[in-house]
């Protein structure tokens, strides 16, 4: 009741504010898509982007050990056909994400499309909750058992369904993985953990663009401020809410309609917003703002952002600590066998590791993304850096000009 409350409340100031309205029937069945229906999206956004682009296409469903059904898309090269024989690229988003982003920046500035164009055999997954993987086999995501997951469940099963997956349709007996932003947070995850084993003897490089493992202080104060203060996750907990910043399944959405005029009304907010993540927003392709809007968010879950809360700054004894779920001293207790969160165990990666970084990334800075590697180096793995000037998070995504960016990560995947 409290939702639909503040739906209609955030409705009515947006309407006053504009001449132009959605019909009726697109409120109620927006109203529906947010609040009771708890669909999942069609691939057809992401298949209409692609296929105007003349990229052949495919859409499979994958489903994990514990139930989830993941969408995971597949492209190659503008004006061919799918066959199989080429090097499979598994590329995964990072929180509130989806596919979308991969492929949304033109020909020229968009990674997967490339790195399908220079002959890869593209895969590009989408996180369990977001708009194209909300299904389960059991459980419902009007369910708070739905949302009980963090990046360290889509370490320990998404990935490994996947891999499974897109080696098995391309008989190939290993792939390269490249994840952004909590896309390489899963992925460490993974190989802190037993599941280590399989995706070690699955995947011959890992490439991590803006890599987030030890966050020990967000240098934008605001949001360093928005992070620490619990007044949001309380009034999630009043209102029940677990799933955080859904994905609408269309561009005519009533949803990205209201997204569009909030940031019309309050463009200030907005780019405050973008500011979050990236020193100079700028050096990212402004041309394609509207477009961002609508295929981003895509939605998680609250536990996945609070996961990333407990990490940040997280240490022993002056060392950075990267673990699984603090679910507090006693329930810890029965999960880990003590009080404290179990810890991933890095000495566990046997794969070349190449991080990405940008100088002007708030989120995954340099200066944390070091202690990584130090920690890495310690621990004798392969490990190589690549550092870019004018680069913050979201600009291994919506660069101007990913030149420079893709130049280095085709160095490694040939």
């Amino acid at each position: 009741m409290l939702k639909g409350l503040a739906f209609v409340a955030l409705l009515s100031v947006v309407l006053t504010s504009t001449t132009s309205y959605p019909t009726a029937f697109d409120l109620a069945a927006s109203y529906t898509e947010i609040f009771n229906g708890y669909s999942v999206c069609t691939d057809q956004l992401f298949r209409d982007k692609v296929s105007k682009g003349g990229y052949p296409m495919e859409s499979y469903k994958v489903y994990t050990e514990d139930g989830y059904i993941l969408r995971i898309f597949r492209i190659q090269a503008r004006g061919s056909k799918i066959t199989n024989g080429k090097k499979p690229l598994m590329l995964q988003h990072g929180i509130f994400d989806s596919a979308d982003n991969f492929v949304i920046n033109g020909d020229s500035n968009s990674l997967a499309l490339l790195l399908a164009n220079k002959g890869f055999d593209v895969w590009i997954t989408n996180s369990r909750g977001n708009k194209y993987s909300r299904a389960h086999k059991w459980k419902h995501p009007h369910s708070k058992d739905f949302w009980d997951y963090s990046f360290h469940e889509m370490g320990q099963f998404d990935i490994k369904a996947n891999i499974n997956f897109i080696l098995g349709k391309t008989g190939k007996s290993k792939l390269t993985y490249i994840g952004h932003s909590q896309g390489t947070t899963q992925m460490f995850a993974a190989l802190g953990t037993s599941v280590s084993g399989f995706i070690n003897s699955k995947v011959d490089k890992f490439i991590a663009l803006a890599p987030v493992v030890f966050p020990r202080k967000l240098s934008d104060p605001l949001l360093a401020r928005l992070v620490a203060d619990t007044a949001l996750i309380k009034a999630t907990s009043i209102l029940g809410i677990n799933e955080l910043m859904p994905g609408a399944c269309s561009t005519k959405s009533v949803v990205k309609w209201l997204q569009n005029k909030f940031c019309l009304i309050a463009s200030s907010f907005c780019n405050i917003f973008l500011g979050f993540t990236d020193d100079k927003p700028w050096y990212n392709n402004g041309a394609i703002t509207s477009m961002i809007g609508n295929h981003f968010p895509s939605g998680t879950s609250l536990k996945s952002l609070l996961h990333f809360r407990q990490q940040i700054g997280r240490q022993d004894g002056g060392n950075p600590k990267f673990t699984q779920y603090d679910y507090g001293s006693t329930e810890n207790q029965k999960r880990y066998g003590k009080s404290t969160p179990a810890e991933y165990n890095l000495a566990n990666i046997r794969i070349p590791i190449r991080l990405y970084l940008g100088k002007q990334d708030k989120l995954a800075t340099v200066a944390d993304n070091m202690v990584l590697v130090g920690l890495l180096n310690k621990l004798g793995k392969d490990t190589r850096v690549y550092q870019f000037d004018n680069c913050g998070h979201s600009t291994f995504l919506w660069a101007k000009d990913f030149s420079r960016i893709y130049s280095d990560i085709l160095k490694e995947l040939n």
